[in-house]
C-alpha cells in the first residue's frame, strides 16, 4: 500500500512534557527549574532496508517555557518562554529482536538539527546539533538483559545568537 511502490510514510508529530527539577535541602529551594514544552511537526520516515530507516524532519516547531529557576546567577535573565523551529535528518539502523523490550541486539543512530531564526525561532535560537546514540543488549539469563548504551551529542552556537536556548544545553 505504498505510493508508487516507495516505502515512504508521512508523519505529523505534536507533543507535551512538563518537568520539575526543584531540589530542595531542608524544606528551602536551592536549586533546579520548571520546564514545559508543546511541539508539533512533520517529516518523512523511510525504510531503505529493512534494518536501514531514514526519518527527513520537514519542519518542527516547539515552544519550551522555563519557570522557578532558582540558585543561578542567570536566573533572572532566562526569557520564560521562547521558540524553536528546526529542520534535520535521522538515520536509524536497528538489529534489535524486539523494539519494546528487547533481550540482544543493537541499535545505531545518528542524527543532525538545525534551528535559525529565518525557520521561525527566536534570535538566540540559532543553533547544530549533532547525535550520535549506540545501544547494545545482551542476554545474561532467561530474566535479565544487560543493556549498555554510547551516546554522543555537539552544539555549536551559530550566528550573533546570544546564546544556545537552555533547553538544548544539556546536549553538551
Amino acid at each position: 500500500p505504498w505510493l508508487a511502490d516507495v516505502p515512504l510514510r508521512f508523519r505529523v508529530n505534536s507533543g507535551y512534557s512538563k518537568t520539575d527539577e526543584t531540589v530542595f535541602f531542608r524544606g528551602r529551594k536551592v536549586s533546579g527549574y520548571n520546564s514545559e514544552e508543546v511541539n508539533y511537526g512533520f517529516g518523512l520516515d523511510r525504510a531503505i532496508t529493512e534494518k536501514l530507516h531514514w526519518y527527513q524532519n520537514l519542519y518542527t516547531y516547539s515552544q519550551p517555557r522555563i519557570f522557578g529557576l532558582v540558585g543561578t546567577a542567570e536566573a533572572n535573565n532566562v526569557p520564560e518562554k521562547y521558540r524553536i523551529a528546526t529542520v534535520g535528518s535521522t538515520f536509524i539502523y536497528e538489529d534489535r529482536n524486539n523494539i519494546f523490550n528487547p533481550s540482544k541486539g543493537f541499535m545505531l543512530s545518528s542524527s543532525v538539527e538545525y534551528a535559525a531564526p529565518f525557520l521561525g525561532s527566536d534570535s538566540n535560537a540559532h543553533f547544530v546539533i549533532i547525535r550520535q546514540d549506540f545501544y547494545n543488549y545482551y542476554s545474561l539469563t532467561p530474566n535479565v538483559v544487560l543493556a549498555l548504551a554510547i551516546n554522543y551529542a555537539k552544539l555549536w552556537g551559530l550566528g550573533n545568537s546570544s546564546g544556545v536556548p537552555l533547553t538544548k544545553r544539556l546536549t553538551l
